[in-house]
């Protein structure tokens, strides 16, 4: 009997081909809508879950009361990161981070090239964000200040095949050769993203290093096993107090890695955040894209349809 319906149904397509091939077209295309709406939006809430210690990671940000209102800000003092470890043994590791906003010049061999992918990190930055690993000793990538971790897409870009370890690389903008120690893959749903990585000793040379007034680099904390965030935030006023001087209206507080892409909020990171209320909207839409298909007008639906409505398939 299906067999029966279903030459039925075959042969009034073919009798419709026009009104056929709309609603086969329409509904292809909403169905692609939908797969690549669903896989944009799983990427989106993905973010950072790449990252073996994700949910034990967070980073610092600060409250500060203005005449205009409250200020909030993810840049901290560079003295911020070491003085919370000294300070508070449920910290395990504290990472320093700064983007390079300025493109630079780099040479490789004749070559040179324009990047925006520069940023610096203290060398235990392997110790808190997972890369995987494509070549080199992250543990002793950045020991020293003249040598750069580069992506594997950079490595390509700039030796080809050839192994890049141990290659040099110029920073023209800084007049200096640097030491390829390691190539690894950054994740695309990774918020600490970089094309070349240098140490944080680049700028710990400056008179900023101890200054607890000027902002300017984004500070990260792995906390120890089963430390909870909140009760360590409620013991950050007397930090500030002791550490900030005459800044002491400010607040600083935590911010859990996970929740820092979809968080428009903060827009000074290392990447832009996103706002979610775009995957909602799309996350909505999706599913009547499938009923927004052409469809016939009366009477040309065919057998197929008015079996499927008989039968209580539809």
């Amino acid at each position: 009997m299906l067999r029966n319906y279903l030459v039925v149904a075959w042969r009034n397509l073919l009798r419709n081909r026009i009104y056929a091939g709309i609603n086969v077209l329409g509904l292809g295309i909403g169905l692609a809508f939908c797969v690549l709406t669903f896989l944009f939006i799983g990427h989106e809430w993905s973010y950072d879950s790449c990252h073996e210690n994700a949910d034990k990671i967070y980073r610092l940000y600060g409250k500060k009361k203005e005449s205009e209102g409250e200020r909030i800000g993810v840049r901290t003092p560079m003295p911020l990161a070491p003085a919370l470890l000294e300070s508070y043994p449920e910290i395990s590791h504290a990472v320093r981070a700064r983007r390079n906003w300025r493109p630079v010049v780099i040479q490789s061999g004749d070559k040179r090239f324009k990047e925006e992918g520069l940023v610096f990190a203290d060398p235990e930055v392997f110790e808190v964000f997972s890369f995987p690993v494509v070549a080199g000793d992250l543990q002793r990538a950045l020991d020293g200040k003249n040598k750069v971790v580069l992506t594997r897409e950079m490595a390509q870009k700039y030796f080809g095949s050839d192994d890049p370890l141990g290659e040099l690389l110029t920073i023209v903008d800084f007049d200096e050769d640097f030491t390829v120690s390691g190539v690894v893959e950054v994740p695309t749903n990774s918020t600490f993203c970089f094309d070349l990585l240098l140490s944080s000793q680049h700028f710990l040379d400056s008179h900023m290093a101890t200054m607890w007034n000027s902002s300017s680099v984004i500070t990260y904390v792995m906390l120890a096993e089963g430390t909870q965030s909140a009760q360590l935030e409620t013991r950050f006023p007397a930090f500030v107090d002791a550490h900030f001087g005459d800044y002491d209206d400010v607040e600083l507080h935590l911010q859990p890695l996970k929740e820092m892409h979809l968080d428009p909020m903060f827009q000074a990171g290392l990447t832009p955040a996103s706002d979610p209320l775009y995957s909602y909207i799309l996350a909505g839409i999706s599913p009547t894209s499938l009923w927004a298909w052409p469809r016939p007008a009366s009477g040309k639906w065919g057998c197929a349809r008015s079996w499927a409505r008989r039968s209580g398939n539809w």
